[in-house]
């Protein structure tokens, strides 16, 4: 996919305000929420984890938009910015969770009786002190996770590989070189073990394809051109 097409769907600057913004509402619930349902969360905990959100947003530039953005950043490493993309939506899905439970929307697992759920969740849920966790406690540790693997993903996003432009290039047939870069990588290193050796050649002749697959882009984008720009530059 393309970075022109990624920009017909939701940005990931976009993403980054829905959770703001939800964040912010949720803040607002609990704050107005009475004090046998807010009590139910740590009650810094949640604005420890906007924080968080925060910090990894500028870290990395998620809120920016154009040629500055995360999108542009990972034009060429379409998976990672899915991954982002999917854990952003589900900050945001775990806020409304939360925010339906402060408003009285629903009530907590912990809240219903044997009769109003078939499951017991909150008996599968224990918290650190040995007692079952709180929904809402869940929730804002689901939330700690996901913050965390956003931070986690933070030294991919600063150095993504070209995944798109690997994918690209499968259509170029290398397989030929394979026995010649194999046998080339067990005369360089010739105490290596094999499985080593193999691994080795076949990662040199994914190289050439990479190479030729460059190649190939520059010239195909090249077409039409004029060989010379006009002022004699």
């Amino acid at each position: 996919m393309s970075y022109q097409n990624e920009q017909a769907a939701p940005s990931i600057a976009r993403h980054v305000r829905d959770s703001s913004d939800r964040f912010q509402s949720v803040l607002a619930a609990l704050v107005i929420a009475p004090s046998s349902v807010s009590s139910k969360i740590p009650p810094s905990g949640l604005g420890d984890e906007l924080g968080r959100f925060r910090v990894w947003s500028g870290n990395v530039g998620a809120h920016r938009n154009g040629r500055e953005s995360l999108d542009y950043k990972l034009r060429e490493a379409s998976h990672i910015r899915e991954r982002v993309i999917e854990l952003l939506q589900n900050v945001v899905v775990v806020l409304e969770e939360a925010q339906a439970i402060l408003s009285g929307e629903r009530r907590p697992w912990e809240d219903l009786t044997d009769s109003d759920s078939d499951s017991k969740e909150s008996l599968n849920n224990m918290g650190e002190t040995g007692r079952p966790m709180t929904e809402l406690a869940q929730l804002l540790s689901n939330i700690a996770e996901t913050i965390t693997c956003l931070m986690r993903l933070s030294m991919s996003i600063r150095n993504p590989a070209p995944h798109n432009q690997f994918k690209e290039s499968k259509h170029i047939n290398f397989i030929h070189y394979e026995s010649f870069d194999v046998e080339h990588a067990g005369e360089k290193f010739p105490y290596t073990p094999e499985y080593l050796v193999v691994w080795v050649g076949r990662a040199i002749s994914r190289r050439r394809q990479f190479l030729r697959y460059r190649e190939e882009h520059r010239k195909r984008y090249g077409q039409g051109l004029p060989s010379r720009l006009s002022g004699g530059l």
